[in-house]
């Protein structure tokens, strides 16, 4: 059956065909990225980036592949870009992919009105798009594997990067928090509870960074307006799926590290986190993070995915190092040009 390419230019339109677009499959952390519930609560929260630019495929009444992009002021990024971390197209698995593929990057050139696709960065290494066409090695983005606890250091032994000295001062701290009051940590997964604890998350880690006097050091993004209301909103969908939590380590009921993360059939996405500096003495983060790689590995998950950049504190945990890729303005060939393209009304 013939090829069409669809184009959905609002967020009305793209909000329309996201009941098929949810169930086109996607890998890894673009499974996240590239969501309905990421792209559309991008483009509601954050009309300064653009419009949507929703590149669609379809066999019939059936959309079999879809890439969610953003029309900027002088170039197409993916929808929601910089926040997400890693992308791809999202086509059925052995579904004429690079057909398809080609297909949706017809899509893409044809609305930066040119013969060729724009520049796409941080696209998933080994994806559909990659398969599809040459790429070359991109921004960083380590992962984690994690180890199983032990009868000596419970949690603390599934990050690898410690040392033998360092888990023992991270359960030294441990004991002597615990001697302060009542010690508990959480997974918040409930979609209505996700919503409402993530602004304040974002006012707990803005304070963090302000206490420290490095407020100008997070990406501007993280410091917008409206990016409280983006998390809660992603954090209502995506948490209705089981794909998203708030872990939260808690004294006496109180929270004294949290980390958001997004979770994949393969790996958990640390997105961000933060703690009260006045309990930095007792490593809070650390002790957190060993917590919430103890609960994946008990959950069956081996990775945590530590998110673009290869900032040093990644590698003093133990990360492995993992590129994204970038793929190249391409040449549209002949055929693909002869694709009807349509924009929904």
């Amino acid at each position: 059956m013939t090829l069409a390419i669809v184009i959905a230019d609002t967020v009305p339109k793209a909000e329309a065909l996201a009941p098929q677009w949810q169930q086109l499959p996607a890998s890894g952390a673009s499974s996240i990225y590239t969501s309905p519930a990421w792209c559309l609560a991008a483009w509601r929260n954050f009309p300064d980036l653009g419009p949507p630019r929703l590149v669609a495929v379809g066999s019939g009444e059936t959309l079999i592949g879809v890439m969610p992009l953003t029309a900027g002021s002088d170039s197409l990024s993916w929808a929601g870009w910089p926040l997400g971390d890693e992308h791809d197209a999202r086509i059925p698995t052995g579904h004429r992919g690079d057909e398809v593929a080609a297909a949706l990057l017809c899509g893409a050139a044809s609305v930066s009105h040119g013969c060729a696709t724009p520049e796409l960065k941080d696209v998933r290494s080994g994806g559909v798009l990659t398969h599809a066409v040459a790429s070359r090695r991109g921004c960083p983005a380590p992962i984690l594997q994690l180890r199983d606890p032990d009868a000596d250091f419970g949690p603390i032994a599934c990050v690898p990067g410690w040392s033998r000295d360092r888990r023992r001062g991270l359960r030294s701290a441990r004991r002597r928090l615990a001697k302060t009051g009542t010690v508990a940590f959480e997974r918040i997964t409930d979609p209505d509870r996700l919503a409402r604890a993530l602004p304040p998350f974002v006012k707990a880690r803005l304070a963090a960074w302000r206490h420290r006097c490095r407020l100008d050091e997070l990406p501007t993004m993280d410091r917008h307006i409206n990016f409280p209301d983006f998390l809660a909103d992603v954090g209502r969908r995506l948490g209705s799926s089981g794909q998203c939590y708030l872990a939260v380590l808690r004294l006496d009921g109180e929270p004294i590290a949290q980390s958001l993360l997004f979770r994949t059939p393969d790996a958990d996405l640390l997105y961000m986190s933060t703690y009260q500096p006045e309990m930095g003495r007792y490593g809070p983060s650390h002790l957190l993070l060993s917590e919430i790689a103890s609960a994946a590995v008990t959950d069956g998950r081996r990775i945590i995915e530590l998110g673009r950049g290869d900032e040093p504190y990644k590698f003093d945990l133990g990360a492995e190092q993992r590129h994204l890729r970038n793929l190249p303005p391409q040449r549209i060939s002949e055929r693909a040009t002869q694709m009807p393209v349509r924009t929904l009304t």
